[in-house]
């Protein structure tokens, strides 16, 4: 989320911001969306995996050439591994997000949740929401849902798109 900001900041010419800010703030917003995947049964993560289907490549590439611009062709081939996927492919990460659920529930269960990180930060003297950093609720729910597009790898943003977790519930 953070290099998304960072990217977004640049492309719309607005002062940079703390570097550090900004992470505390998307740990809050990320640690939300453990705490969505803490919630679920795996009877749950079952029935959403069964209704959860491939993302349409056309569709996919749309979105990162609305969120990314000019560097949105650089975006989409750090991605192609998650652009080309089969529906094959897609059955696979499903199946292997069932059969380690047990272990993905552990990883969950290590993430403090949203305000308990939030109340930290405060002591700190942080920022702790979107709106502190200057950003608008719009601003942070396009890097939600697209700033998982930065990394080629599976993270718990790419786990809530399988899933079909609302991740700006976060933003709440």
């Amino acid at each position: 989320l953070s290099h998304f900001w960072e990217m977004l900041l640049l492309r719309k010419g607005r002062p940079a911001i703390l570097h550090g800010a900004k992470v505390g703030v998307a740990t809050v917003l990320i640690a939300g969306i453990y705490e969505q995947v803490r919630g679920l049964s795996r009877a749950e993560v079952a029935d959403r995996l069964e209704a959860s289907t491939l993302p349409d490549r056309a569709a996919e590439l749309a979105a990162i050439d609305a969120a990314y611009g000019a560097e949105a062709e650089a975006v989409a081939r750090t991605h192609g591994a998650f652009l080309d996927m089969t529906p094959e492919t897609y059955d696979t990460i499903k199946r292997r997000i069932l059969d380690n659920w047990d272990e993905i529930q552990a990883i969950a269960a290590q993430v403090p949740p949203p305000a308990e990180i939030a109340r930290l930060l405060e002591i700190a003297g942080g920022p702790t929401t979107v709106s502190e950093l200057g950003f608008s609720r719009a601003e942070a729910a396009l890097a939600l849902d697209n700033g998982h597009y930065l990394r080629n790898r599976f993270t718990v943003r790419k786990l809530a798109r399988v899933l079909g977790l609302d991740q700006e519930r976060s933003l709440l």
